[in-house]
């Protein structure tokens, strides 16, 4: 995770949809996360495969540490929030996918980092996950949106310009590309100097 700025707003936005639809055959819930959600959000980590937890979290973990955990599930000074997804399956509530976000002030500028479950990638759930996101930093006022990658995460750049994301190199390691993208009308372009594309950006 990059460091978090001196200066930072961990404000809700005041307009931020909760509930979508992707391509899927119900709604999508999307809402922050809190104090109730450790058991869900736990056993959809546990859920990711190995690669994909990986990616996320640049560890082969095989689930968030406590400490972690509780950074998920309580928004805190310097921070930020945990965004999921959810979706009934079966009856019950499930998390499906997550995001993280933080509000730069000095920058204005939004940096976020999401996962979307194995079984449901490719079904619109990202790109929901990734419009709501976007309408939260624009109510926050920032200017753009970025995240950063493994530069080896082949699946990353497929998403990242369908999305209308510039991917570009990372300026705090050669080993990962920054995802960015203008979001107060001036647009961005699509094209970058280093490629790559997938399902995961970086913060944790």
């Amino acid at each position: 995770m990059t460091a978090a700025p001196r200066e930072h707003s961990l404000r809700e936005p005041r307009k931020a949809p909760e509930v979508s639809f992707g391509r899927m055959a119900g709604p999508i819930r999307i809402r922050v996360a809190g104090p109730g959600d450790r058991e869900d959000l736990q056993a959809y980590v546990r859920s990711l495969s190995g690669q994909s937890r990986y990616n996320r979290f640049l560890s082969a973990l095989p689930e968030l540490p406590a400490s972690e955990l509780e950074r998920f599930v309580n928004a805190s000074d310097g921070t930020g929030f945990t965004v999921v997804a959810s979706m009934a399956i079966e009856g019950r509530e499930t998390i499906v996918g997550e995001a993280r976000y933080l509000f730069h002030v000095d920058t204005s500028s939004f940096e976020c980092g999401l996962s979307i479950g194995d079984p449901w990638q490719q079904h619109g759930i990202g790109s929901t996950l990734v419009r709501n996101l976007e309408d939260r930093a624009a109510s926050l006022g920032a200017v753009c949106t970025f995240g950063d990658s493994l530069r080896s995460n082949k699946a990353l750049i497929g998403f990242a310009r369908k999305c209308g994301y510039a991917v570009l190199a990372s300026p705090i390691g050669v080993q990962l590309v920054r995802f960015k993208k203008r979001i107060d009308g001036l647009g961005e372009p699509a094209g970058s100097a280093t490629e790559l594309r997938g399902r995961t950006v970086r913060l944790r």
